[in-house]
C-alpha cells in the first residue's frame, strides 16, 4: 500500500504513504519480538522486507533503518551456524532459501548466500522442459492446500516461485489431469515471488548472441532493441552495463541499447501495453541500481535533466502518455 499511495496516489484517499510505510516497518518490527512463529526460520516472501529498507533509505526515513536491520541481522548471524538453515515447520522444505539468501547477501556472508543458492541448484534441475526446468520438487501440497487433493509430482508450486521465476501457479502433472490446479491459499506465495522477481534481462551470449529473457529483440544491428514483454514490466536488466532498471510507477515498452557508445534509451509508458483498463501513472518513476563494476561504464546518468523524488527520476509524460528516456 505504500508502494500504491506514493506512486499512484489517486488509487488511495484514506491514508498517506507516510503511514503505510510506517506500518510496514512496525510490522516487521513486530514480527521479531516475540510470540511468532517460525521467525528464526527464512519466511516465505520476505524479500519484500528488504525492499522495506530500501525505500526506507530512499525516502530519506534513515534513522528506522538500524532496527529493521538489527533484527534481521539477529536471524542472519544464527543461519550463518548452521549447515543447511533452510528449513520451515518441516525440517527439509523448499521455501527457507529466499529468506536466507536475501538477508545473507545483504550482510555481505557470500559462504551462507553460496550455501543457500547452491541448494537451491541442488533441488531445481535445469532441463529444456517448461514443467521440469526451475521446478521444485513437491508431491504433498494438494493434499494441504491444493483445490484438487492427492499426492503428486508438482509443477512449479509456490516452492519454485519463491526461488527462482517459473509460472505463477501449480500444475498438477498426472495424465488424466495435465492442467492448473484452481485458486487456493498457495496461489499466493507464488504470485509474491514471481512479481518480486520478474523482468526482462539483456545479455549477449557468446553461442546464441543478443538474447533477451522476458522480452524479444527485434533488432541487433547497428544498435540492440527489445520489446519489453515480460509479466511486469517493471525491471530491465542490461548485462553490459551491470544495470538494473526498475520503475515504481509506469511500465517498459521497449529499449535500444547501443553497444558501442554504452548507453540505453528506454522507453516508458503510463500502464503496459494492452492493458487499458489498468491505472495509469501519473509519471514515471525510474530508480537505476548499478550491481556491477563494468569496464568502461561509468556512473549512469540520464542526458536530460530530469528531477529526483525518493530515490528516483520522475519522467514527465508526454500527451500520448508515454515518455522516451536515455542514459549514459
Amino acid at each position: 500500500m505504500y508502494r500504491v499511495a506514493r506512486n499512484y496516489p489517486s488509487l488511495t484517499t484514506t491514508r498517506t504513504w507516510q503511514w503505510y510505510i510506517n506500518q510496514a516497518l512496525q510490522t516487521s518490527l513486530r514480527m521479531t519480538t516475540g510470540g511468532v512463529g517460525y521467525v528464526n526460520d527464512g519466511l516465505m516472501g520476505e524479500t519484500v522486507i528488504w525492499y522495506l529498507l530500501n525505500d526506507l533509505k530512499k525516502e530519506g526515513l534513515s534513522s528506522n533503518v538500524p532496527a529493521l536491520e538489527t533484527a534481521m541481522r539477529r536471524r542472519q548471524t544464527a543461519w550463518s551456524t548452521q549447515q543447511f538453515p533452510f528449513g520451515s515447520e518441516m525440517a527439509w522444505d523448499s521455501t527457507g532459501q529466499e529468506g536466507v539468501f536475501v538477508w545473507s547477501k545483504y550482510f555481505n556472508d557470500t559462504k551462507t548466500a553460496t550455501n543457500s543458492l547452491n541448494s537451491i541448484l541442488a533441488f531445481q534441475p535445469t532441463i529444456p522442459h517448461w514443467g521440469y526446468d526451475g521446478n521444485a520438487r513437491r508431491y504433498w501440497d494438494n493434499v494441504y492446500g491444493g483445490k484438487l487433493q492427492r499426492i503428486e509430482r508438482q509443477l512449479h508450486h509456490y516452492g519454485s516461485g519463491l526461488n527462482a521465476l517459473p509460472l505463477i501457479f501449480h500444475f498438477h502433472s498426472f495424465p488424466d489431469t495435465l492442467k492448473f490446479d484452481g485458486y487456493s491459499g498457495d496461489y499466493g506465495p507464488n504470485f509474491s515471488g514471481h512479481s518480486m522477481g520478474i523482468g526482462t534481462f539483456v545479455l549477449q551470449h557468446p553461442l546464441f548472441g543478443w538474447q533477451a529473457y522476458g522480452g524479444r529483440v527485434t533488432s541487433t544491428s547497428p544498435t540492440v532493441q527489445v520489446d519489453v514483454l515480460d509479466d511486469g514490466r517493471r525491471r530491465v536488466f542490461i548485462a553490459p552495463l551491470g544495470a538494473l532498471f526498475s520503475l515504481d510507477a509506469g511500465a517498459f515498452t521497449s529499449l535500444t541499447f547501443d553497444p558501442t557508445k554504452r548507453t540505453v534509451a528506454l522507453t516508458i509508458a503510463s500502464r503496459p501495453t494492452g492493458a487499458a483498463s489498468a491505472a495509469a501513472a501519473p509519471q514515471g518513476r525510474l530508480v537505476v541500481t548499478q550491481t556491477a563494476s563494468v569496464s568502461g561504464v561509468g556512473t549512469l546518468a540520464p542526458t536530460t535533466s530530469l528531477r529526483v523524488d525518493g530515490g528516483a527520476f520522475v519522467v514527465p509524460f508526454a500527451s500520448n502518455g508515454s515518455a522516451t528516456v536515455t542514459f549514459a
